[in-house]
């Protein structure tokens, strides 16, 4: 049986072999929802979301839309432990996971 011939990066040219392009999208980039897109996810996800509606960053009082982990993956921290997520919403998010990145670079 034939197999598919490799796909193309549109961002570097560069040819994937897997899921994602190795040298464009490292493994702790991606959207909240990376590896996470399982039952068990959305449930603690919510769960936390309920029990903390409001951002968690200190003097925010904006709704909370995202669910993020205090210790990175990449850097040991558990996936599904309610100790280690806090709801914050999405510009304190994005600023976390950016300064995340210039710190992994």
């Amino acid at each position: 049986m034939p197999s598919a011939p490799p796909r193309i990066c549109p961002r570097c040219r560069g040819k994937i072999t897997g899921p994602r392009c190795t040298t464009c999208h490292q493994p702790w980039q991606g959207s909240a929802w990376t590896g996470g897109s399982t039952r068990r996810w959305r449930k603690v996800r919510a769960e936390q979301l309920a029990r903390h509606p409001i951002c968690q960053a200190p003097n925010c009082t904006h709704l909370a839309r995202e669910v993020d982990h205090i210790k990175n993956r990449t850097a040991g921290g558990y996936l599904y432990d309610p100790a280690n997520l806090q709801s914050l919403c999405t510009p304190h998010h994005d600023e976390k996971t950016k300064a995340e990145a210039q710190a992994a670079r």
